[in-house]
């Protein structure tokens, strides 16, 4: 493969999933032009030299080479809190170019850590150089456009990340006031409870993303099924997975299937064995898709125009963990409630938002538990 698409055509996800560059660069605010040192995090190189030089020689403007640079971290000036845009200093140039000249030469046992070969994009196809720029960028289209939703939802993901959990939940409140069936932003505030140590408040969110997981069509089919898989995690570690599937059974047409019969609509959690990947997977597609539908293949999802553009595939080996088994029999005695009896597990299922296992110090969800 190609040294300049092997990084991203591996992954395309959240940038906080990339190992941090470990040193500090210093730079200049094209703002107010005042120098200082920055902790980046992960550094990306959006575009090759042979690119910006096919350019000068047709007789275009090349690309500013601070324009072909993107960090993870969110930072802002020292001096006037503007999110850039940057110069480099010579110093930082020339590590820069050290680091590039590494990952071109491809050799493994010299791949620089913290450096990649990428392009960092908004939701639009839009490259950010930042987490901060990008917030600056949402921020000014919800100026234009305040009751979309999914642009609060995506500002909150973006300041959640950056450690102002106070400003995304205002964010996220505001996008399931203006879309109750915004799936993503009730899972964020149920984790966020949850992490805050008020389960109750979890739980609420929780099923609610339950209740409306299946009407959430704006989103992509992969995203629904991650969320869904994240919520049943998430009770099952809180011991309320039971209680539940008690609420929902209790108003069943708000979550399950209202073209089906009302024992269909009823979850009967003695149908699974939980600790069978398949059983898994069929409770999920239980709140996602109507009866006689067939789950999304993930090796056919359509890819935005800009990832195509970087050479993008769809494979992903996450694949083997989808079912194609929806719904268990149907069961007469609908209107009572089926004896939940306790789930016992070999292992200990650990929740996406712990420590992962494997030491590396991200959360699971963004590390071993990432497919």
């Amino acid at each position: 493969m190609n040294h300049e698409l092997r990084n991203i055509s591996k992954s395309t996800g959240d940038v906080s999933e990339y190992a941090p560059f470990p040193e500090k660069l210093t730079l200049c605010c094209g703002q107010c032009g005042k120098e200082a040192w920055y902790d980046v995090g992960a550094i990306f190189w959006g575009r090759n030299t042979s690119r910006a030089s096919a350019g000068k020689l047709r007789g275009r403007k090349p690309v500013p080479f601070e324009d072909q640079i993107s960090f993870s971290n969110y930072f802002r000036c020292v001096n006037c809190h503007a999110s850039g845009p940057w110069t480099f200093s010579e110093e930082t140039r020339f590590r820069i170019l050290q680091l590039s000249l590494a990952l071109t030469l491809d050799e493994d046992d010299e791949m620089p850590v913290g450096f990649y070969h990428g392009v960092t994009v908004m939701f639009d196809g839009t490259q950010s150089p930042s987490p901060a720029w990008s917030e600056d960028y949402l921020r000014g289209l919800i100026e234009k456009n305040p009751d979309d939703f999914f642009l609060h939802n995506r500002l909150g993901n973006i300041l959640l990340k950056a450690g102002m959990a106070d400003l995304a939940r205002t964010e996220f409140l505001r996008a399931i006031e203006l879309n109750p069936e915004d799936i993503s932003s009730l899972d964020q505030l149920g984790d966020m409870a949850l992490e805050e140590n008020h389960p109750q408040e979890a739980l609420k969110y929780y099923i609610q993303v339950l209740q409306h997981a299946r009407h959430s069509h704006f989103l992509m089919d992969r995203e629904r099924w991650q969320i869904v898989d994240n919520v049943l995690l998430q009770l099952l570690d809180m011991d309320a997975l039971q209680q539940a599937m008690q609420q929902l059974n209790q108003h069943p047409s708000e979550s399950l299937s209202s073209s089906a019969s009302s024992a269909s609509n009823v979850v009967y959690l003695t149908e699974f064995d939980l600790a069978v990947p398949a059983d898994w997977n069929r409770l999920i597609n239980m709140f996602l898709y109507e009866p006689g539908e067939e789950p999304f293949d993930p090796d056919h999802i359509p890819v935005p125009p800009f990832m195509k553009a970087a050479g993008q595939t769809n494979s992903d080996p996450s694949s083997q963990f989808f079912s194609k088994s929806l719904f268990p029999e149907e069961h007469e005695d609908a209107d009572e409630f089926e004896c939940l009896v306790p789930i016992h597990r070999a292992t200990r299922r650990v929740s996406r938002n712990e420590q992962c296992p494997c030491s590396s110090g991200k959360k699971y969800k963004h590390c071993c538990g990432k497919h």
